[in-house]
């Protein structure tokens, strides 16, 4: 979910890409919106069958470590930026 927050917070970008000309004001809010539902629901549709594909070659036990190994790495991560924070305040 984190990942498609980032996608869909980079509309900016895609707005740039539509071809609306100068003044992309001018268009029709709904419009807008359905375009950057559409962006959104492709990021999550990829995101989610890229998740399918990586359950179905890993085994239970390797996510199991992945899972374990991350939680361990996003611990650690937190730690060292909370000291980072109190040294530096």
């Amino acid at each position: 979910m984190v990942g498609a927050a980032f996608a869909v917070s980079s509309l900016r970008a895609l707005a740039m890409l539509t071809p609306f000309g100068n003044d992309i004001g001018a268009e029709p809010l709904p419009l807008l919106l359905a375009l950057i539902g559409f962006f959104a629901l492709g990021i999550l549709a990829s995101m989610s069958l890229f998740g399918v594909a990586l359950a179905g070659v890993l085994s239970t036990r390797t996510l199991a470590r992945l899972g374990h190994g991350a939680g361990a790495l996003v611990g650690l991560s937190s730690i060292v930026l909370g000291i980072a924070w109190l040294t530096t305040a």
